[in-house]
């Protein structure tokens, strides 16, 4: 769950918010809005905006600052991320009453699956979309014993549904697709 310990220090963070401190606005999103219509390549450290023809003070930075002063490219926005996490179908969050796959809001969900709440969404329970959370995709249709990736952060153009707790539960593990990538990791 190493995406969402990252995701978690992010929102700890007043300068990774529109605002200046934690809960103020938003998340930045980062490149999400199409244009340009392709993922971009991180770029030094202190121009978040490369690539994406933004300045400050757009949602579409790309940059996050950790808590140890380190900068984070591209959590959220310009390419879906795999992460080594598996669910089955019948087991992903989900509004109780309307399982299927389906876009749904943090603050919509009414069970949370075989999920712990910690494990997938923002730290506090009211915030969204509309702080830049992004959103999840999932099922929760009983029966579905399908085993499915996670795969984390949104991509190029997706603006309502990115951010760096977007959490998408469609593909296989197996399953191919452009604009899906992964991060590598030093342990």
């Amino acid at each position: 769950r190493e995406w969402q310990t990252i995701a978690r220090n992010i929102e700890a963070q007043g300068s990774n918010w529109t605002g200046g401190t934690v809960g103020s606005g938003g998340l930045w999103r980062g490149h999400s809005d199409g244009t340009p219509n392709l993922a971009l390549v991180a770029s030094t450290d202190n121009d978040g905006y490369s690539g994406t023809g933004n300045t400050a003070p757009s949602i579409e930075r790309r940059t996050h600052t950790l808590s140890n002063g380190e900068v984070i490219w591209d959590l959220s926005g310009n390419m879906w991320e795999w992460t080594n996490d598996t669910i089955t179908g019948a087991n992903q969050p989900t509004i109780t009453a309307s399982p299927g796959f389906t876009w749904r809001q943090f603050t919509a969900l009414t069970s949370n699956g075989t999920l712990p709440y910690d494990d997938y969404r923002p730290s506090n329970a009211s915030w969204n979309s509309s702080q830049n959370m992004g959103q999840i995709y999932s099922d929760g249709t009983p029966g579905n014993n399908t085993i499915y990736g996670f795969i984390r952060g949104g991509y190029w153009v997706s603006p309502s549904n990115t951010g760096v707790f977007t959490v998408y539960l469609l593909n296989t593990p197996t399953s191919p697709n452009i604009n899906i990538g992964f991060r590598c990791v030093v342990r």
